[in-house]
């Protein structure tokens, strides 16, 4: 495996997702990309945890909504 390549593979949103946003104003991230780790990062982590601590849990709809909300105002609390 080149591991070069695996740490340069696109997120899915890249960074010029986020700098839409910072470019007019919305969004305060001198760092795109890095504002785009923390946004996944912050959707993702509890339930890919919940998956690899506790085997593939059956997340319900209403609780991936609960993290994904929670998530997004975590993010736009740092970033805005």
């Amino acid at each position: 495996m080149n591991h070069n390549r695996a740490r340069a593979a696109p997120l899915p949103l890249g960074s010029a997702t986020f700098e839409r946003p910072a470019d007019r104003g919305l969004l305060q991230s001198g760092e795109p990309l890095l504002a785009a780790h923390h946004f996944c990062g912050l959707l993702l982590w509890i339930p890919v945890n919940k998956a690899m601590f506790y085997g593939s849990p059956q997340h319900t709809e209403t609780e991936l909504d609960h993290y994904a909300t929670a998530g997004v105002r975590a993010f736009l609390a740092a970033y805005r």
